[in-house]
């Protein structure tokens, strides 16, 4: 069993322990966004995977439908002055050594005087081959930003 780590300020306002393993998976997730590296973003994926917002349900059946889609969600970030992002560890449950909900707050901050981007977002991940996949994405609160033509 990984070894866990207890949540502090900068991660979570809950006090339980989140597993390393878990934590660097979000981390090398922020990173990848942090870069707008949308092909390091698909590959912390699983084929399928699914995300669900309040207006669709998505399956990508394939990994070049995942990494469309992340390279364009990173170009839409770039267009919206994207500068970084980070996050907070809301809830999560360890189902067991492979399985896990990550419900998470995301921060947006941009490079001109926006102001953030504040979401939740929900992550069922499963270790595969003993690394952490998205299997599915609940975006419950993102407002949707539209592509700048």
């Amino acid at each position: 069993m990984p070894r866990k780590v207890a949540i502090g300020a900068a991660h979570n306002t809950m006090n339980n322990a989140l597993p390393t393993d878990i934590l660097k998976f979000f981390a090398k997730y922020k990173e990848s966004f942090n870069h707008l590296d949308g092909v390091a973003v698909a590959s912390l994926y699983r084929v399928p995977s699914v995300i669900v917002d309040d207006a669709n349900y998505t399956i990508w059946d394939t990994y070049e439908k995942i990494e469309n889609n992340m390279v364009a969600l990173c170009e839409i970030y770039k267009q919206h002055k994207f500068q970084q992002t980070d996050f907070q560890i809301n809830q999560f449950i360890l189902q067991n050594e492979n399985f896990a909900v990550v419900d998470m707050r995301w921060t947006i901050k941009h490079t001109d005087s926006s102001p953030p981007n504040v979401f939740n977002t929900t992550y069922n991940i499963q270790k595969i081959d003993g690394e952490w996949k998205v299997n599915l994405v609940s975006a419950y609160s993102e407002k949707r930003l539209k592509k700048i033509d």
